[in-house]
């Protein structure tokens, strides 16, 4: 099985190691802009993360003064006049994206051929942040997250009951009635195109497929954020209640529209009756089979913290759900399918179209071999 080709990722600030590579993240005191390069000088191997400062612009090596700017060119070498072309370290293309920092990974060295759009909701004003969360790395293949989406006979097993947020502790008599799907933006704008307000691949994904005009949030999004039909997008919507012992509880419907913004970031946003919370969730690779996770989270002005909060926990708790199949299952090139376990093998089509290349290795090879991956 191999590893992502190209993702955009978030990234923490200074020494970072992440898709299997140790980098130094830092922001220039004049232009103020964010640059990200190999942490390893090319003169002798020194870590600029560890000692290294910012003069001006310029990230300068703690071993002999050498100095890079962001597209990672020597600009200055403090005993010569005589820079060498190739004294370049490897610079990665990045970019802000509320609050975070993203950078772009391509194992053939490519450069980016789409960014993380804007969240309308965000750019609206009407929201305020309310919190993140870090979860410990989590051992498994960056696909599988989202394998889940279209996996649609685990989530009534893995999803069925109720937890107390942020925690795998049940509450008693408590159930989660689920009512989902999965699309890519492609067959979701084509099927737009048909008057169709569906969100749906296979006949067994239970949604409504009838003619209403009213936009649902995945759809606004496209059109506000200019995605529509875009390659590397993809959405997940759940409609969810709660019951007691089998019968509905009143007034506790939410919906759940979950836009894929490539392989390792991912747009929720919750409808609620108190209101509407808006959460990025980040997969980011640390190393082949291993993923570092985080939650950030807004919500209108007028829903409470704590009500926020309480969603949001809802979901990661049904996240921590998975963890342990996660890190203990194989990979399956041709998995034993029946009817109406949902659209696994068009989701993997879309995932290996957009994220694999010829070039990239496979676990095994990344490791015994290197990390190039």
């Amino acid at each position: 099985m191999t590893e992502c080709v190209h993702l955009w990722c978030m990234c923490g600030l200074q020494l970072i190691e992440v898709v299997g590579k140790t980098m130094v993240l830092f922001r220039g005191v004049d232009d103020k802009t964010v640059k990200l390069l190999d942490a390893y000088c090319p003169h002798l191997g020194a870590n600029m993360g560890a000692g290294g400062v910012v003069v001006g612009d310029h990230l300068q090596c703690p071993f002999h003064q050498w100095q890079f700017d962001g597209d990672g060119k020597c600009q200055t070498i403090p005993y010569t006049d005589n820079i060498p072309s190739s004294a370049v370290a490897k610079s990665y293309e990045v970019m802000e994206l509320y609050g975070a920092i993203c950078f772009w990974y391509d194992v053939e060295g490519r450069p980016a051929h789409w960014k993380p759009h804007l969240i309308p909701q965000l750019e609206s004003g009407n929201y305020i942040y309310r919190g993140s969360y870090k979860s410990r790395n989590v051992h498994m293949h960056i696909q599988d997250y989202a394998e889940n989406s279209a996996d649609l006979q685990h989530i009534a097993p893995m999803h069925g009951q109720m937890l107390i947020p942020f925690t795998q502790i049940p509450v008693p008599f408590i159930q989660i009635v689920h009512v989902a799907g999965w699309t890519t933006a492609a067959k979701r704008k084509a099927e737009s195109e048909k008057g169709k307000r569906e969100i749906s691949v296979e006949e067994n994904t239970l949604v409504t497929t009838d003619n209403h005009t009213e936009k649902d949030g995945a759809e606004r999004v496209e059109e506000e954020g200019g995605i529509s039909g875009t390659p590397h997008i993809a959405y997940f919507a759940d409609t969810a209640h709660l019951a007691f012992r089998g019968q509905p509880i009143p007034r506790t419907a939410a919906v759940a529209e979950v836009t894929f913004v490539g392989a390792a970031i991912y747009y929720f946003h919750f409808h609620t009756d108190i209101g509407d919370v808006m959460l990025i969730q980040t997969n980011t690779p640390a190393k082949p089979l291993e993923q570092q996770v985080e939650f950030f989270w807004w919500s209108e002005k007028s829903m409470p913290w704590v009500i926020a909060t309480y969603v949001v926990g809802n979901w990661i708790a049904q996240w921590k759900n998975d963890i342990e199949v996660w890190e203990n299952k194989t990979w399956l090139t041709k998995p034993l399918l029946v009817k109406n376990d949902g659209p696994i093998m068009p989701l993997r089509r879309w995932f290996a179209q957009q994220f694999y290349s010829d070039n990239s290795l496979s676990c095994a090879a990344a490791n015994t071999q290197s990390l190039a991956w």
